[in-house]
């Protein structure tokens, strides 16, 4: 099973990668067919938009399994080991709590997104709003991977 989330966690790093170069280099070509060739290309704006809700929202997911997220620590830093896996665990539940819903309410969405296209690339949209329960799905899998394994308690740093 490890082995299979740390497959799909390198597949959703190189995804990322790969989609902030290409918005890095949408915006880099819209910037030069604006102010040089006094020309804006109409698709880069939707584009670059699009892309930046895929990272988002696979970032999450990325930091859900890589612990990468802001944590308060304040409170469990004064507590015994067991209470800290006992709200680490809480923790984890709770997100995937959050991942099930994201994944029902981005269902929902894009079952809205079937008949629609987007103004400019003509894109379906449930095609953008595929990634929320793609991801929602990844964070409950991650999460749930992190209650039942001893490397999602909380640290001790």
């Amino acid at each position: 099973m490890k082995k299979t989330l740390d497959l799909i966690q390198k597949l959703i790093n190189i995804f990322l990668s790969a989609a902030i170069f290409a918005m890095t280099l949408i915006i880099f070509l819209q910037v030069i067919s604006r102010y040089i060739f006094n020309s804006p290309l109409v698709w880069s704006e939707e584009l670059s938009r699009y892309l930046f809700v895929w990272i988002s929202f696979l970032a999450i997911a990325d930091a859900v399994r890589t612990k990468s997220h802001i944590a308060l620590s304040i409170l469990t830093d004064r507590m015994s080991e067991d209470r800290k896996q006992i709200i680490s665990r809480l923790n984890y539940s709770l997100t995937c709590i959050i991942g099930i819903i994201m994944t029902y309410g981005g269902i929902v969405l894009m079952n809205l997104g079937v008949h629609q296209s987007s103004a400019t690339l003509g894109v379906p949209m449930f095609l953008v709003y595929l990634v929320i329960p793609v991801s929602g799905v990844l964070i409950s899998i991650f999460s749930i991977e992190k209650i039942f394994t001893k490397e999602g308690m909380v640290d001790n740093d």
